[in-house]
């Protein structure tokens, strides 16, 4: 933690917080529906060498952010040796 994040935590514990959760954030809700879910496993299914950056132009409507989260954090994929790959593997496939 940087200093100025030090210092700002400290400003609002004197001023009276006491929760160190984040609190709600205005701005526009991240939103995730099953068709993009769908259209991003199927776009990765067809070509397990694309990259993040790629996504969005086949994927137009999506913003990379959401994408992200749809590839890494639900889908649960990374990459490994340029592919795309379920991050819980068993050791037949790592083979």
């Amino acid at each position: 933690m940087n200093r100025q994040n030090a210092t700002n935590w400290c400003c609002a514990f004197s001023e009276g917080r006491t929760d160190v959760h984040e609190e709600h954030r205005t701005g526009m809700p991240s939103v995730i529906s099953d068709a993009h879910l769908r259209s991003t496993e199927e776009a990765i299914q067809a070509n397990k060498r694309l990259t993040l950056r790629e996504l969005p132009k086949i994927i137009p409507k999506v913003s990379m952010t959401t994408l992200y989260e749809c590839v890494i954090v639900i889908l649960g994929y990374h990459k490994s040796c340029a592919r795309w790959v379920p991050k819980m593997l068993t050791e037949e496939p790592k083979i």
